[in-house]
């Protein structure tokens, strides 16, 4: 346990910080075996849709334990999530786009331009997205970038040049946005960033490569990107304009990524492993994940302590992972008021106070507001008389 003084009268409780490294083994879920070629989750993790070859969608909205299927009329390229998992979107192989506002049980094509769309965003809270452009496997003409600031409804070109694009990754804000694109012949790809949630595009530092994808933490400040057919990872810490290569982590070939919101935890996936960094990849631990050799994407939650991947054709499953977590509770204070804040966690947990440590408990009875631009759950309180102890209990 850690207690620091925010003012004299206050005492926060709040558990050692844990990245969520020792956990349970990898399990199958019961998502149907079949061609899954992206997934998604929720802020709390509890939430995931994936979506395979055919046109299938799968929702999960208890980690994974069981399974919705329905079905939209086109292959799926890739999808995107808000925090609460309620709003979702989808790019297609026949060139549309497709939102869910109800957590994917229905769909609904938007009216964004036709193309051959790769890769799609989303903020936090669902409202901007964005969307690439890219041709089909072995068609190398350029595509386009467009941004919705409408959840869909409306989308507008951006500046980004025409480009093979590979990914997109927003800030949690929608205000940070981050492009990779490929060349993967010629090595003449290039991550390009924007900092006004896409309108305007700059390259950032990273050197040509056939970038093949790219995540960042929730204020958009750390980046972590794979090469294509490659086993060299980059990362950068200060929005893309200098970047390095840690260490190398266990594998051949590194095509996905995810990463905490903090950017505590940053998971490394190759065709048949996992690799974990709680360094922002300075050091790598190899995960127990199954050696499949087909996994495609992973995701994770808030605070990586959640985690699913999707496996493409072969046998091609849903596996999920997950261990305890220990959210940090942080107080800042402000004249007369007192704001607890803790990053939004994979299980139930509810903030409590009390007089004396030895004494009973009590809930508080605020309920916490989630802040989309750093994913935590926030609880402002008027400062107290005396001395209160405040802490994180798990449900």
């Amino acid at each position: 346990m850690i207690s620091r003084p925010a003012l004299a009268s206050i005492l926060v409780l709040a558990l050692a910080s844990s990245h969520c490294l020792a956990a349970q083994g990898w399990a199958l879920s019961g998502a149907p075996i079949t061609n899954w070629l992206s997934i998604v989750s929720s802020a709390d993790g509890s939430k995931l849709v994936a979506c395979s070859t055919g046109g299938g969608v799968c929702v999960s909205t208890n980690a994974g334990q069981t399974w919705a299927t329905n079905t939209i009329e086109t292959d799926l390229a890739a999808l995107a999530a808000s925090a609460d998992g309620m709003r979702l979107a989808a790019v297609g192989h026949n060139g549309r786009i497709y939102t869910s506002n109800d957590g994917g049980t229905t769909w609904f094509p938007t009216r964004a331009p036709v193309t051959n769309w790769s890769c799609i965003a989303s903020s936090a809270d669902g409202v901007r997205l964005a969307a690439a452009g890219s041709p089909v496997a072995f068609d190398f003409s350029p595509g386009l970038v467009y941004v919705s600031t409408n959840s869909g409804a409306d989308w507008a070109l951006t500046s980004a040049p025409d480009q093979r694009w590979t990914s997109l990754a927003f800030s949690q804000d929608g205000a940070r946005l981050v492009a990779a694109c490929s060349n993967r012949w010629v090595s003449s790809g290039s991550i390009y960033v924007s900092a006004d949630a896409g309108m305007n595009w700059m390259p950032s530092g990273a050197p040509a490569e056939s970038w093949i994808d790219v995540v960042c933490s929730a204020d958009g400040l750390r980046l972590a990107a794979g090469i294509e057919s490659g086993t060299e990872v980059y990362i950068s810490e200060d929005a893309g304009s200098t970047w390095v290569q840690p260490s190398r982590p266990y594998g051949s070939s590194w095509w996905a990524f995810a990463c905490s919101a903090d950017a505590g935890l940053l998971v490394a996936l190759d065709g048949c492993c996992l690799s974990f960094s709680a360094e922002w990849g300075n050091t790598w631990t190899s995960n127990s994940a199954p050696d499949i050799c087909n996994w495609n994407k992973i995701t994770s939650s808030a605070d990586g302590c959640r985690l699913a991947g999707c496996v493409g054709w072969r046998g091609g499953g849903i596996y999920t992972w997950q261990t305890t977590p220990h959210p940090v509770l942080n107080v800042v204070t402000h004249g007369t008021s007192l704001l607890l804040s803790w990053v939004v966690p994979s299980m139930a947990f509810v903030l409590q106070q009390s007089s004396e440590l030895d004494a009973e408990w009590a809930d508080v009875p605020t309920t916490p507001v989630l802040n989309y631009t750093n994913l935590h759950y926030e609880v402002n309180l008027a400062t107290p008389n005396g001395t209160v102890f405040y802490r994180l209990a798990s449900r």
